[in-house]
């Protein structure tokens, strides 16, 4: 209640409307936030207080905006922007989630109305109601919706127009108002997307001013590919949202259109506690449509007390964080008497010409081809009609002896002998290593190492003969790095030093080419540059191992600005081939020259979150293992999440029973040769994609995770060649799947699970024996 008071809130949909922005312009008023996203309200400035002071330093009644001189366009603009941009960013905040326009029709230009009291309207203001008042309805479909404001569009002259609309607001009683003119540069909300939608030569402009320069920087500095570059200028030239106030610069919008300014101001009320404005705007739009046009917006808005409202129940009810009700209340309207006496007007003074009406400028967007790629999505299925493999499963518990200690799973892998390493968390007791060698029907258990700190990465050499996992050690708790001699059975222990304070704790790492760890993380350069300041940064060892104990210096090996350009976060690919690495982004896929940091090629992915057939949005598939690779096979294997339940990709016999917002998970697996999908291998229905594996050279692609439909595993085999699954997986109907690994003769198939290890003994025919520095490899989540 506290930050309601402090800056109450007006709940009218016309308050929506202003407040939905466009995220470029928000951040140049306040370059000093972080960079606006409207899914992640954490990123709002954390000195409340003084973000509050500034959104009341800024804001302004739209309505007083108008009447202000349009010589003075620059400054009210500046304002106007403030207040949405904040006022969209609190609203969020208020609601937990991004606002949407309630009057964004983008329909028929038409849209249908009619005039009726408001009291019979049910979101109608409560000062027009009990005035008795009639006002504009729009009744396209359904129940009848109040009009916050009306935009009305002649094919006529601003200089014949504004004279009628002038004597017919005179009739109406006293308005003061303000003949105008501004710059292309500082039009009316919305109506620059208009304008752009249909001027493809301002759109080029503003593309060649302010994005094609950056662009040519960034392949001429190696961080993007020349494909890019075409393809991002190409969706800049058709963009219709941009920033046009940083047209001011350019000639073409320097052009002025003429406008003039109405409004009327009335309080109610013996203490005046209720009052309303009304603004009417007319403004010159020849320059959008080719030939004369004339736009006339209306609305008022209405303050009046909350109803609802009691200061003694809002103060039993006091939140210091706020979520209490406004003392008042604010409402958008169009009054008919207004509406009717303008609309005649117009049609009396340019007899003939055509007149539209709509809620929004919106409705006028001319629809703009879209410069992006759809790639298609050719979905592979499970076979259902195969062989069935039934899992073998060994109790964990009963392996190491702890049947009444809650045991917490996290990372497998097999040895080149046929030996497991897994790890696990016991509660009360730390993490620990195991060590699991066949002995006949039996398994001999040896404890590898034991810690405070979760071991939930375990990496195995190309040779099969070190281990490599990070953890904090009994004796204290800073995180080190441990190699395993799986042959000596010796662990050897190393603090790592990167160059600075970051701790290896919290940064992502693989094996490199070299068998030793690469460490990677999102950087920031302090230093200015014209292409950003987000880096992608790889850190590798200077040197060869030191003395068990010894302190191992990392040097930076890698630091790409292409993290500049990417929505998300940049995730390494498990890549160990000689020349250059992989990594996936917003993109795709893309590989760097290992020696300089250039980017050397990118291959375009389809979309890997929502609905397929969608143009990518640059989001990476959430709670997927990292990409995995083949480098013998030449197959990049990257994780999507895909809404499937209303999609002709799958057959019904998969979909059955799916409901619209179930998560279908699976990989694209991409032919590194050809640059394009070889196969979009499906999982099936689950909230995750857990863990994937291949075979030593990439012949099959196993995933696993939890099944949606109920307890228990599941898991398939994809055969990569061909993109069919040879067999089917079964396992038991309890736990949780954790880890996947295929065993170095790759007739053997291990998982992972919350209580047991499962075991798919394959067919000899499915054999992928590890020969000639080939080796398995596995990812989890």
């Amino acid at each position: 209640m506290f930050f309601s008071l402090l800056f109450p809130l007006p709940t009218c949909p016309r308050f929506l409307h202003y407040a939905t922005p466009a995220r470029h312009t928000f951040q140049s008023c306040f370059p000093a936030l972080p960079q606006f996203r409207p899914s992640i309200c954490r990123e709002l400035p954390r000195d409340i207080t003084s973000f509050v002071k500034t959104v009341k330093r800024k804001m302004l009644s739209p309505v007083t905006m108008m009447r202000m001189p349009m010589r003075k366009e620059i400054t009210m603009r500046f304002v106007r922007h403030c207040f949405a941009r904040i006022a969209s960013v609190v609203v969020m905040a208020a609601i937990g989630g991004p606002v949407t326009a309630a009057v964004q029709d983008g329909s028929n230009v038409q849209r249908s109305w009619r005039l009726q009291l408001a009291g019979s309207v049910q979101d109608a203001s409560i000062l027009a109601s009990g005035r008795k008042e009639r006002i504009l309805v729009w009744a396209d479909s359904g129940a009848p919706k109040a009009a916050v404001e009306a935009h009305l569009l002649i094919n006529a002259p601003l200089a014949k127009i504004q004279p009628a609309v002038q004597a017919a607001l005179n009739a109406l009683g006293k308005f003061e108002s303000s003949p105008d003119s501004s710059a292309l540069a500082y039009l009316p909300e919305h109506w620059s997307e208009v304008l752009l939608s249909r001027r493809p030569d301002l759109r080029d402009a503003l593309a060649r001013r302010f994005t094609e320069p950056k662009l040519k920087l960034a392949q001429d500095a190696g961080v993007l590919s020349p494909e890019e570059v075409a393809q991002r200028l190409a969706k800049a030239r058709a963009d219709i949202h941009w920033d046009v106030t940083r047209g001011n610069e350019i000639d073409a919008f320097k052009v002025t259109y003429g406008g003039y300014n109405a409004w009327q101001n009335r309080s109610y009320g013996l203490i005046h506690q209720s009052k309303s404005e009304l603004g009417i705007q007319l403004f010159d739009m020849s320059a959008a449509f080719g030939h004369p046009a004339t736009v006339v917006r209306i609305t008022r808005e209405d303050t009046y007390p909350n109803p609802d409202y009691s200061l003694l129940h809002e103060l039993r009810n006091f939140n210091p964080l706020g979520g209490g009700q406004s003392s008042t209340l604010t409402r958008g309207v169009v009054p008919a008497d207004v509406f009717e006496a303008v609309r005649k007007a117009m049609m009396t003074a340019a007899p003939g010409a055509e007149l539209n009406i709509a809620s929004s400028p919106l409705a006028w967007v001319q629809p703009v081809a879209s410069a992006s790629t759809v790639l298609p999505i050719h979905l592979a299925v499970p076979a259902t009609d195969g062989a069935t493999l039934q899992a073998e499963a060994i109790p964990l518990d009963t392996l190491i002896g702890r049947k009444d200690m809650p045991l917490y799973p996290h990372d497998l892998l097999t040895l080149p002998g046929g030996d497991l390493l897994f790890s696990a968390e016991i509660l009360t007791e730390g993490s620990s290593v195991w060590r699991l060698h066949p002995d006949g029907r039996t398994w001999k258990v040896e404890t590898v190492w034991h810690g405070r700190e979760d071991v939930r990465q375990l990496a195995l050499s190309a040779d099969g003969g070190t281990v490599w996992f990070s953890g904090a050690g009994s004796d204290n708790g800073q995180v080190r790095l441990y190699a395993y001699d799986a042959k000596a059975r010796h662990v050897a222990s190393y603090a790592v030093n990167l160059g600075n304070s970051k701790s290896i704790q919290s940064l992502e790492w693989q094996l490199s080419s070299a068998q030793t760890p690469a460490y990677f993380d999102r950087g920031n350069s302090s230093d200015a540059n014209p292409l950003g300041t987000d880096l992608f940064v790889a850190w590798q060892p200077k040197t060869s191992a030191p003395v068990d104990g010894g302190m191992w210096a990392f040097d930076t090996t890698l630091h790409s600005l292409r993290q500049s350009f990417m929505q998300e976060t940049i995730r390494p690919v498990l890549w160990r081939g000689s020349h250059g690495f992989w990594t996936e982004d917003s993109v795709g896929v893309t590989e760097f020259n290992a020696a300089d940091g250039r980017v050397l090629r990118v291959i375009p992915l389809p979309q890997r979150v929502g609905a397929p057939g969608q143009e990518p949005d640059g989001k990476l598939a959430p709670w997927s293992p990292k990409p995995l690779a083949s480098f013998e096979a030449g197959w990049i294997a990257t994780g999507f999440m895909l809404m499937l339940a209303d999609s002709e990709l799958l057959p019904p016999e998969i979909k059955k029973g799916a409901r619209s917002n179930d998560r279908f998970f699976g990989m694209y697996v991409v032919d590194l040769k050809s640059g394009s999908v070889l196969h979009s291998v499906l999982l099936g229905r689950s909230d995750t994609l857990q863990a994937a594996a291949r075979s030593a050279n990439g012949r099959f692609l196993a995933l696993g995770s939890t099944a949606a439909q109920g307890p228990g595993p599941i898991v398939v085999l994809w055969n990569v060649a061909n993109g069919k699954t040879p067999v089917s997986l079964a396992g038991p109907a309890r736990g949780e799947l954790k880890a996947l690994a295929f065993s170095w003769h790759g007739t053997e198939l291990w998982a992972l699970g919350s209580r047991e290890l499962l075991r798919w003994r394959l067919p000899d025919s499915l054999g992928d024996s590890a020969r000639g520095g080939s080796f398995p490899e596995q990812s989890h989540n």
